[in-house]
């Protein structure tokens, strides 16, 4: 502010008073509410349709307006108030960018946004998939492969409690495995850096295992209460819901399209993008726009191998860096890590454990009814033979026998 400008503000104050401060110069005017309620209808109307342009949008306006009013009494702004107007009319609205965000946008909430809270580890997991920006090595067919990437999220504190990929789709079995995963200790990295809070404080080991006695697991860990999923088809699946029916864990899905109500975990997969994926030979980008010539031919990785990688990643970088979402309402301004909100998480309420065993994986199998022949179990094409079917061959029964089904070996369970 110049020294002029003061000094005509004082001038003004003293020959008119309060009045004189008020701005004279010739002020913004309004448009006209009838126009302003067309322009609204027409961008209403492309809320679900392709994204179209600011010339389209004001001549439909303008062409809707003389329908109602008349030719003669249509008030229509000029282009230059109409194309400023319109700016202000679809602030938020993504009327004239993303289709995807447009309607996310139009599917917000009027009322205030409640939020989802955990108040210790373990109370929510949120899960998702999502298709990875990068390529992978098949290792039969030595073709490149899209990949999909499954993970839990411990919601308080941010950590990865299970993850899984898999070339070009899911199956409700690898959601499965991620939850197996965290309700299991699994092989540290880093010196513990990769904080499973599904570990139980004690393994049961059958009493004829001379090791017994030093089996304790190196991180603590809790069962968690609920899951957080969407509505896919992999998450509400017979297999998943029973799995944690046995268990006592609570499926909460997720509001239907709405990406914003797992954020936590759509955050996480954008970090891993920039983070890592675009650093990696065979990285595709985000959409078609942004990729690269001949991408394919660069993904030589397994896909076990970048699952490895995204592992290792996830422990030694991902759990060690500061979220701007993780704080302690005491201590304001405090920069946490997820792994440092682990352990104030543990400290403070401890964790919910479950007797451990060595058929707990069996838990998380799927269960498939098939009747004994005298050739054993066949499911899907698949024979399974055993021992442990001698008692039941050629015998008859009223409803068929449960089996547990590994599908990605040959292998057959009888309960």
């Amino acid at each position: 502010m110049s020294d002029r400008t003061v000094k005509r503000w004082v001038k003004a104050y003293q020959e008119s008073g309060p009045a004189g401060l008020v701005e004279a110069r010739k002020q913004r005017s309004p448009i006209d509410p009838l126009w302003r309620e067309a322009c609204l209808d027409v961008l209403n109307r492309y809320t679900r349709e392709s994204t179209p342009s600011r010339n389209i949008v004001i001549d439909q306006a303008n062409n809707l307006l003389t329908e109602r009013c008349g030719a003669d009494l249509a008030p229509t702004p000029s282009n230059a108030t109409a194309y400023r107007w319109l700016d202000e009319l679809s602030k938020g609205r993504y009327s004239f960018g993303s289709g995807k965000a447009r309607r996310i946008a139009a599917d917000r909430p009027e009322a205030p946004y409640g939020r989802l809270r955990a108040t210790r580890p373990g109370e929510y997991f949120v899960l998702d998939t999502t298709r990875l920006d990068v390529f992978a090595m098949e290792p039969i067919t030595l073709r490149w492969v899209p990949v999909e990437l499954t993970v839990a999220q411990d919601l308080y504190t941010r950590c990865i409690v299970g993850l899984r990929l898999t070339p070009i789709s899911t199956k409700a079995i690898d959601v499965a495995n991620v939850l197996h995963q965290s309700v299991t200790p699994q092989e540290p990295v880093d010196d513990g850096a990769w904080p499973f809070h599904g570990v139980p404080s004690s393994i049961a080991i059958e009493r004829d295992d001379p090791t017994a006695d030093d089996a304790t697991p190196s991180i603590p860990g809790c069962l968690p209460e609920s899951i957080v999923v969407d509505h896919g088809k992999i998450y509400l699946s017979h297999h998943v819901r029973s799995a944690c029916a046995r268990l006592g864990i609570s499926i909460q899905p997720a509001i239907v399209k709405k990406a914003s109500d797992k954020p936590t975990v759509e955050r996480f997969f954008k970090t891993i993008r920039l983070g890592l994926l675009q650093q990696l030979p065979g990285y595709k980008g985000p959409d078609v726009y942004h990729r690269g010539e001949d991408i394919e031919s660069q993904a030589f990785y397994y896909v076990a191998e970048l699952e490895s990688i995204i592992r290792e990643w996830t422990a030694r970088v991902y759990h060690r860096s500061k979220h701007e979402g993780l704080c302690l309402p005491e201590t304001p301004g405090l920069e946490l890590s997820p792994l440092e909100m682990y352990e104030i998480g543990l400290a403070r309420a401890g964790g919910l454990t479950i007797p451990s065993s060595p058929d707990l994986a069996y838990e998380f199998l799927n269960v498939e009814w098939r009747t004994i022949q005298h050739y054993g179990i066949e499911v899907d094409g698949r024979r399974y033979d055993g021992a442990a079917l001698n008692p039941y061959r050629n015998s008859k029964s009223n409803c068929g026998s449960p089996g547990i089904v590994e599908d990605s070996s040959m292998r057959l369970r009888a309960r």
